[in-house]
């Protein structure tokens, strides 16, 4: 509650009350005002009662009471809902998806490109959200995402000045966002990327079952989410049990555990093909080294990527004899060559591509032989 002193004289006083202890203006007032005691609605019901009790030597000045609460209690017992309450709904990268009100109704639905750029905003009212890609918040005039560290335009896939911590990854250009990979990693200021995948996780020795296949255990580290481990489980885990299904597998997976690199293998429903002489090759995966480091990490960020829509769509010729899941492990062995190998150049050595080759070879072959097992029973 705030009460005014005004005098004639053009002298104005603006106080306030204050938790118990009326604050008064000074000049000319006599028989100041106490402290209230006694329970916290005298603020309210006896205001009045306590400025009136008090004496001034010009009858120039007057009071004004604003009044609307009447006491501190009456205002704690008032329910009286915030209306533009709203509650973000994120995707794996924090990126805002859905924003509904306080009673639960869809206000504004956003999609994004791999970059960040809007492909889809609709909504239901004029009120349009700040936190965009990524949970940043989005300037309205220029459209750029602030991250902290530096501004970032979604629309052109680049950050708008160099990064300060440019000098830890020397082979990466200072503008690229997240090593060129948006739709596994993030970049939480501006400066160092996060992998959204998390700690290391320790894989068991394959052992048999009683029908022949192969299973092993993960181990992750204290604290990781269960998000985390189930996105692991859909990709590198996923991975890894097709492959130890078969001999040559196993010792892929056994050689990419023994490695002094972090391999984070991540299975995309995509088909990619590149052009050679006389038209163009499928992709089934694909290794990517180079990624950025922490810092005293020994060895490098590896990434290998499985292209299940690759393998969906030629599974019955460069399959055959093979299922789907067998599949997804011989690219898993094919791709853990490259990984793991000296130069890490991947399909652009012709050595290298022979000797992952091989691995896929061999594996297909083993496969094969374990399905005529399988059917003959």
């Amino acid at each position: 509650m705030k009460y005014t002193v005004s005098n004639y004289n053009a002298i104005r006083y603006d106080r306030v009350v204050s938790g118990g202890m009326m604050i008064y203006p000074t000049i000319g007032i006599h028989n100041a005002i106490e402290p209230i005691h006694g329970d916290t609605t005298d603020i309210g019901t006896n205001l009045f009662t306590n400025l009136t009790q008090s004496s001034c030597n010009s009858s120039g000045i007057i009071f004004n009471i604003e009044t609307g609460i009447y006491s501190i209690d009456e205002a704690l017992q008032t329910d009286i809902p915030e209306e533009k309450q709203f509650f973000y709904h994120s995707d794996h990268l924090r990126s805002s998806s859905f924003i509904t009100d306080i009673l639960g109704d869809v206000d504004q639905f956003t999609q994004y490109m791999p970059y960040g750029e809007l492909l889809v905003d609709q909504r239901s009212s004029g009120h349009d959200i700040r936190y965009k890609f990524t949970g940043k918040e989005r300037d309205e005039e220029t459209g750029l995402d602030y991250f902290g560290a530096r501004y970032y335009a979604s629309d052109i896939s680049v950050w708008l000045s160099v990064d300060p911590m440019s000098d830890k990854y020397p082979s990466m250009s200072p503008y690229m966002y997240t090593a060129g990979n948006p739709v596994m990693l993030v970049d939480p200021d501006g400066r160092e990327i996060v992998d959204g995948n998390g700690h290391a996780v320790t894989i068991s020795s394959p052992v048999k079952q009683k029908d022949g296949s192969y299973t092993t255990a993960f181990k992750f580290a204290k604290g990781t989410s269960d998000y985390v481990k189930k996105t692991f489980m859909n990709n590198g885990g996923r991975a890894i049990k097709a492959a130890i299904q078969v001999q040559t597998g196993r010792e892929q997976v056994a050689k990419a555990q023994a490695s002094k690199d972090k391999i984070t293998i991540t299975i995309l429903p995509v088909v990619k093909t590149e052009s050679i002489e006389g038209g163009e090759s499928t992709l089934f995966g694909a290794t990517q080294p180079g990624l950025p480091k922490e810092e005293g990490q020994k060895g490098e960020n590896i990434t290998v990527f499985i292209l299940e829509g690759s393998i969906n769509l030629k599974l019955d010729s460069e399959f055959k004899g093979v299922e789907k899941e067998q599949a997804i492990g011989v690219v898993t062995g094919h791709e853990l060559e490259h990984a793991t190998s000296e130069n890490k150049v991947g399909h652009g050595d012709a050595k290298e591509e022979r000797a992952a080759s091989k691995i896929d070879s061999r594996m297909k072959t083993e496969f094969r032989e374990l399905n005529k097992t399988k059917n003959s029973k």
